[in-house]
């Protein structure tokens, strides 16, 4: 059995986050993992922890092979000889400065663009966007398994297309990091929970549902039409959920305004690094990778960037059910979109986003345009929708749900596959639940 040293912070953190925490540990290292809790000569240690899997120590120096530091405590990492540091959410990854290596992401080597991506750059290597000559690829490690596309599948997925129909159902995800779960473990992604739940519901009807989340964070909806036809056709999916909105819809903001008006074609900012960069523009390499949005607002039109998003939705809706699969469509929820934010939602907010907070011109835009298209709600062909908007606005600031503003935690995760579920069972003609 192997030990994890995890070296608590001299400030005493809340039970849940050390829980969470071990999640991770044990996620990364195995199940079987012990997790050994250190604290420092001058540390508090906890009252009690749920489970039996930690055992709480004193530090005396002798340490296990494997020693872990809260990521916000990177500054006890030289003293106590870290090899990684664990978040709040449960990701681990190396110390700071540390390569990328086949041990921390298995599938590193599997073909030439993943070996081509950034490598040697420290924390880059961990969460960047990369290069694929079919759209881009996106590497987030330390939450749990992907395959060799980024995809938060565990296994090869190629398999199912010899399942026996009618024994086993396939549900396939898509959209962007909405859908891949950036803040939560694998297990605690809605398209986990919703494989979960679906199975117990269908326990009494003897079948099998298998749920893949073929998410991928940054995705628009050209580049979800793009991977399934890649990745998912093959598949013949029973049901697809296609799970979006807030990617088309910020990315429009920061698109070329012709390619967006005129042809409805939106995309990822990081491509104009690229180009900058390819063309001798720009010598900043690493900036070309760097994850998540970088505010570059352009002057178009708000109702121009709402049209490309739903032609392109309606394009991959009818796609979709020309290749046998019934479709299941949802607009993802905001963290405005909840009546009030809880006191944690706001710390959390605020600590990634800064007061006032830097996103927020493009997050009013789109929050103004998922109300416009609530109101008038066109025809898009799908076969269930689910308005996650309106229904996250049934919460106030007695529930935490998000762990930013957009990306929700375990229990909003949660809410996510329960509303799924109800749809999901309907179309598989079993009906949703009971209440």
């Amino acid at each position: 059995m192997e030990y994890i040293s995890l070296v608590l912070p001299r400030r005493k953190p809340p039970e849940w986050q050390i829980t969470q925490r071990c999640r991770g540990l044990k996620l990364r290292f195995g199940s079987e993992a012990r997790v050994q809790l250190v604290a420092m000569k001058d540390s508090v240690l906890p009252d009690r922890l749920e489970g039996d899997q930690c055992e709480l120590v004193r530090y005396r120096g002798n340490l296990s092979a494997h020693v872990v530091i809260f990521e916000e405590a990177s500054d006890m990492a030289a003293e106590v000889g870290a090899t990684h540091r664990v978040s709040s959410i449960g990701r681990v990854v190396p110390v700071v400065g540390t390569t990328l290596t086949p041990a921390e992401l298995p599938e590193l080597k599997r073909h030439i663009f993943s070996e081509l991506a950034p490598s040697g750059w420290g924390d880059v290597d961990y969460y960047c966007f990369h290069y694929f000559p079919y759209g881009y690829l996106f590497r987030l490690v330390g939450l749990g398994p992907t395959d060799a596309f980024g995809h938060r599948i565990s296994d090869d997925f190629k398999k199912y297309t010899k399942r026996v129909r009618g024994e086993k159902r396939l549900i396939v995800c898509l959209g962007g990091s909405a859908v891949w779960g950036t803040a939560t473990l694998f297990d605690d992604c809605f398209p986990s929970q919703l494989e979960k739940i679906l199975n117990e519901r269908l326990e009494v009807e003897h079948e099998e549902c298998i749920v893949l989340n073929f998410g991928i964070p940054g995705a628009v909806m050209l580049n979800v039409i793009q991977r399934y036809m890649m990745f998912v056709a093959d598949l013949e999916p029973d049901v697809v959920v296609l799970h979006d909105g807030t990617n088309d819809l910020f990315y429009g903001a920061t698109s070329d305004v012709w390619l967006t008006s005129e042809h409805s074609i939106v995309y990822q900012q990081n491509f104009e690094h690229w180009a900058k960069f390819l063309h001798g523009q720009s010598t900043d390499q690493q900036n070309v990778h760097a994850g998540g949005p970088t505010s570059d607002v352009k002057d178009v039109v708000p109702v121009d960037i709402l049209r490309a998003w739903l032609r392109r939705k309606r394009e991959c809706i009818k796609m979709c059910k020309a290749f046998g699969a019934r479709v299941v469509s949802g607009l993802q929820p905001l963290a405005t979109s909840k009546l009030a934010l809880s006191s944690l939602e706001k710390d959390r907010i605020d600590r990634r986003y800064g007061t006032p907070n830097i996103y927020q011109t493009e997050f009013e835009n789109i929050y103004g345009l998922y109300e416009l298209f609530s109101r008038e709600r066109p025809t898009l062909g799908d076969d269930e929708s689910i308005n996650f908007h309106k229904e996250f606005g049934k919460f106030g600031a007695d529930h935490t749900l998000f762990n930013d503003l957009v990306h929700l935690d375990a229990d909003g995760e949660q809410l996510i596959a329960e509303l799924y579920a109800d749809k999901i069972l309907i179309l598989l003609g079993v009906g949703g639940s009971d209440e």
